[in-house]
């Protein structure tokens, strides 16, 4: 029992006062000059070993490999990028070298690393924090199942690995690197081959292989002055895409040819043809495109039987009212069960999801997600027959605002409104692979849960959380963080 005390009571006094150099059990896999900086300075009693991660931030260097498990609030090195790699900021104390200290400063009640030492771990995350034998971690697979966030405020996408759940890779997006062109969607081919990502603040769409997310083609979807690109969907052979820009006055709809990555030519662009598009569908035929209007009281159908001579039409989701743009249910968002029988609109301004049926877009249903709640996007689990629909505002509730509605979509019921560990959610994705939704939360009110640092790009953070769905609850103590305004996230299995 003294023995018991005796350890315990060394281990206490490690926490409190700072980290001692004890390398006694480590078996280092980093290259010999990282070792060198990292072991005796880091990985240490009271710092973080395997004993004392538990009380420093989760985080464990005794090996490359408990490195890049992370730390409570996500990645600790993500390869190539030393200006999003925690690490960095916590022990640089030199301006040349990217951000500087950020508290508390690493290592703990230690002198400052040296200029040479602060270089070698620069160099070392900007070749891809390869290990003593030169492997870099996330690199041996290329079917790797991955999601990925696309963060708005920074023109940056992060690329998560499934299994670890943890940022593998930031991927920079965009033409301009003086301008921030905030990327507000990426969509996976139906081959799961490539990823497509279009802006807000540029008429562009880039296309990037999944298998290793490099850059492959580019294309001008209009003038320099055509902006406010924010959804997409694909034909179901993945060769053609629906890109759709939210322009006042005069939406449109880019059509693309994906293969050769060429613009063909618009749908709508008259002042009165598309009023403030946003959401999309594509039917599974490729015959019928559904468009959502952000204000108003409908939705567009549009045929596409052939695109060239596409037709317009309109859908009241109020029965008995006549069309209208002038703001009442506001649409944000459009998705189908997987037989499409029936449709499901987010009403962003009437805090409902609407429910109709697709033979002859009937409102079946509408369900109050609660005052102010402002229903975003829905992803569907075609497993447990159930949709998840981001409620991004609302009232905040014991430090959190928002929440995820969980609704059986056979029996149009909702099912529970999950609202702890959330700030601002709206992207989701869903992985019936490992059975969990990915979900995002903006984050960007300054009363939200202030982030764990500030990164290079500015802004407030945000951060991911993962739903069990089998439990319909979240994974307890997973909490990532991301860059600002990470608005969509996407599953590639």
């Amino acid at each position: 029992m003294k023995a018991i005390q005796f350890i315990l009571a060394v281990l206490v006094s490690a926490l409190f006062l700072g980290c001692k150099y004890d390398t006694v059990g480590i078996v280092s896999t980093y290259p010999d000059n990282i070792a060198k900086i990292v072991v005796p300075q880091c990985a240490t009693a009271g710092c973080h070993n395997t004993v004392s991660a538990p009380g420093a931030s989760g985080l464990d260097m005794t090996s490359m490999q408990t490195l890049f498990v992370g730390n409570n609030s996500g990645a600790e090195v993500i390869p190539y990028s030393t200006e999003f790699s925690p690490m960095m900021f916590f022990c640089n104390p030199y301006n040349d070298l990217g951000t500087i200290h950020i508290p508390p400063q690493m290592p703990y009640n230690l002198p400052a690393l040296s200029h040479d030492q602060v270089q070698q771990l620069y160099d070392w995350i900007t070749a891809g924090a390869p290990d003593k034998d030169g492997k870099i971690m996330f690199s041996d697979d290329p079917n790797r199942m991955k999601y990925y966030v696309v963060n708005q405020g920074c023109d940056e996408v992060a690329v998560f690995d499934a299994q670890a759940k943890v940022i593998m890779r930031y991927v920079s997006v965009g033409a301009n690197p003086n301008q921030i062109e905030a990327p507000h969607q990426i969509r996976i081919s139906p081959d799961g081959q490539y990823w497509y990502v279009m802006f807000l603040q540029a008429p562009l769409l880039q296309k990037f292989r999944t298998s290793d997310d490099q850059l492959v083609g580019s294309v001008q979807l209009g003038p320099s002055s055509s902006w406010f690109y924010n959804t997409m969907c694909m034909t179901s052979d993945g060769k053609f895409g629906y890109i759709i820009s939210m322009e006042n006055p005069g939406g449109k709809i880019a059509y693309v040819n994906l293969e050769t990555m060429q613009f063909q030519f618009y749908i709508g662009g008259g002042p009165s043809d598309l009023y403030l598009p946003h959401g999309s569908y594509l039917t599974k035929d490729n015959k019928t495109l559904y468009v959502t209007a952000q204000s108003g009281n409908f939705i567009y159908k549009i045929d596409v039987t052939n695109p060239a001579l596409y037709n317009i039409s309109k859908v009241v989701l109020q029965p008995g009212q006549a069309w209208s743009q002038v703001s009442s249910l506001d649409v944000h968002e459009v998705r189908f069960t997987p037989d499409e029988s029936e449709y499901f609109v987010t009403c962003q301004k009437s805090n409902e999801l609407r429910i109709l049926q697709t033979s002859n877009d009937s409102l079946l249903t509408a369900i109050q997600l609660g005052p102010g709640s402002f229903p975003q996007e829905i992803a569907v689990d075609s497993v447990h027959h159930l949709l998840y629909v981001s409620c991004q505002e609302g009232p905040a509730i014991n430090g959190w605002k928002g929440g995820i509605a969980i609704i059986n979509y056979q029996n149009n019921t909702l099912v529970k409104i999950l609202t702890q560990g959330l700030y601002q959610p709206h992207g989701m994705a869903v992985d019936e692979d490992k059975q969990r939704v990915y979900v995002a939360s903006l984050d960007y009110s300054t009363t939200g849960p202030a982030p764990h640092h500030v990164g290079s790009c500015g802004g407030r953070n945000g951060y991911v959380n993962i739903i069990d769905m089998n439990t319909q609850d979240f994974l307890p103590g997973y909490k990532n963080e991301v860059l600002p305004f990470p608005y969509w996230v996407e599953y590639r299995h």
